[in-house]
C-alpha cells in the first residue's frame, strides 16, 4: 500500500464523514521589507470557525474525492520536492517536516494541535483582507489528515468589496445582499499526514 493509499484509507475510515474547517490569515511582519524572504516575511495565524453539519459533510467529500483521485497510481506518481525540477502536473511532490517549511510546521504542530486556544471568526470583515488559505481536517484512528487550499481574494465576498447582489428565483429578480459570503472550490494544494507534506499544486507553493 502506498502512502497516498494509506491516507485515503484513513479518510474513508472517518466515522462521522465530517471535517473541520480553519482559516489561515497572512500579514507582513512589522519591520519586514517586501524583498525579504517569504519564509521570514510573513506572519500566519490560524482561526477556527463554526460550521454546520451540512458544510462539514461537504468538506469531507472534497477531501475524500480529491485524495481518492491522486491516490490512483495510474494517474499520479510521488517524488521528492525540488524548487527546480520536473513540473509535470501528475506528480505529487513531498516535503519532510524537517525540511524548510517553517510556517506550515507551526500551523500543524502548534496551532492545530491546540485548536481550543485559537481565536474564532465572528465576522468575516475582520479577516477578509488577510485570508490566505483554508484548512480541511479530519481525524481517523488517532491520526490527523489536513489539506490546505490557498484562497484568492475574489472568493471572499463581503459588502465592502463592492456591490453584493443575489438572485431570487422565486421573485425572478436581483436583490442587494448584505450577507457575508465565501466560496470554496473542490481542489486542495497540500496534504499533511504523518509528518510529511504532499504538494499537489506546486504552482501555489
Amino acid at each position: 500500500m502506498s502512502k497516498l493509499e494509506e491516507i485515503l484509507e484513513k479518510v474513508k475510515d472517518v466515522k462521522d464523514k465530517k471535517a473541520k474547517l480553519y482559516f489561515v490569515t497572512r500579514k507582513i511582519k512589522k519591520g519586514m521589507t517586501k524583498n525579504a524572504r517569504a519564509a521570514e516575511k510573513y506572519e500566519y495565524k490560524v482561526w477556527t470557525i463554526n460550521t454546520d453539519s451540512e458544510i462539514q459533510t461537504e468538506l469531507y467529500k472534497i477531501l475524500d474525492i480529491k485524495i481518492g483521485n491522486i491516490a490512483n497510481k495510474d494517474k499520479f506518481t510521488v517524488s521528492d520536492y525540488t524548487l527546480i525540477g520536473d513540473d509535470e502536473a501528475k506528480k505529487i511532490l513531498t516535503y519532510s517536516k524537517k525540511e524548510k517549511l517553517s510556517s506550515f510546521i507551526k500551523i500543524v504542530d502548534v496551532d492545530l494541535k491546540n485548536a481550543s486556544d485559537l481565536d474564532s471568526v465572528t465576522n468575516l470583515l475582520d479577516i477578509a483582507d488577510d485570508i490566505w488559505a483554508y484548512i480541511i481536517e479530519v481525524s481517523s484512528n488517532g491520526k490527523n489528515i489536513c489539506a490546505l487550499r490557498k484562497m484568492a481574494p475574489s472568493k471572499v465576498m463581503v459588502g465592502r468589496k463592492g456591490l453584493m447582489t443575489k438572485f431570487l428565483p422565486k421573485d425572478k429578480s436581483l436583490k442587494i445582499s448584505k450577507e457575508q459570503n465565501i466560496t470554496f472550490d473542490k481542489n486542495i494544494d497540500v496534504i499533511y499526514y504523518d509528518d510529511v507534506f504532499y504538494v499537489v499544486s506546486k504552482d501555489n507553493f
